[in-house]
């Protein structure tokens, strides 16, 4: 019995691992779409052909931190946004004291040249979502954070059950070692010792294990009787005599 426990409470938390990871990872996908949407009915209409392709004049700096309060920021749904172009220069952010991540450099040109990628930093969840020219080319890459608490949580559930299942599957395992070190080894049939009753010295001559006697046709049948049996009507027949 124990042992069915511990492999199916290992089997239930090995399950309940994979559906969390799957859930956060879940949350991650959700997350970074949700960034490329904003991205374009947010950014998209702010941004002009020239932002992207020369460098800005403080006075349009100042005109796209405020597009990009108006469309991402004021809503709540992001604390900071950052435009990278495709060599992962930093042209334009929301917040002018914050910096860029030391590794911008190396995902904004992963990200210019495949898809929107999401990650967790921290507390922080960061996406960055590319933009595309006319041409179709990559012209920027927009960095979009906020808390990551919605991804964070994400399989929580599954992780507490997980833990509470290993956690059982360890205590049957134990059980499984306690139980088969507390079981007797059962006696063998080999073992047990076999009844032999004590026959006088005088009679056991006069008996064999086997006695002949004549059927109806004449024919000599010899009886076979068993050790125990033989001895015990020794037994008898010594006393009666």
């Amino acid at each position: 019995m124990w042992v069915a426990l511990a492999i199916g409470f290992g089997v239930v938390a090995a399950a309940s691992m994979w559906l969390g990871r799957q859930a956060r990872s879940d949350a991650l996908e959700r997350g970074t779409t949700a960034a490329s949407h904003a991205v374009q009915t947010g950014l998209v209409p702010v941004l002009s052909a020239n932002d992207l392709t020369t460098d800005l004049s403080p006075a349009r700096v100042h005109q796209l931190r405020a597009g990009i309060d108006a469309g991402l920021i004021s809503t709540g749904a992001f604390d900071e946004v950052r435009i990278y172009t495709p060599d992962g220069r930093d042209l334009v952010s929301s917040d002018p004291g914050s910096t860029a991540p030391s590794d911008a450099t190396t995902i904004v040109a992963a990200v210019a040249a495949g898809a929107a990628r999401g990650r967790t930093t921290g507390d922080r969840f960061e996406a960055f979502v590319p933009i595309s020219s006319a041409a179709g080319e990559t012209a920027a890459v927009v960095e979009l954070v906020r808390p990551a608490t919605d991804v964070a949580g994400a399989g929580g559930t599954w992780t507490l059950i997980a833990i509470v299942a290993g956690a059982l599957a360890l205590c049957a395992s134990a059980m499984v070692a306690v139980t088969g070190r507390a079981a007797p080894a059962a006696p063998s049939s080999s073992s047990r010792p076999t009844y032999r009753p004590a026959i006088p010295r005088n009679c056991r001559s006069r008996w064999t294990n086997s006695k002949p006697f004549a059927n109806g046709s004449g024919a000599t049948i010899r009886r076979s009787r068993s050790p125990s049996d033989t001895a015990l009507r020794r037994a008898a027949s010594c006393r009666r005599r």
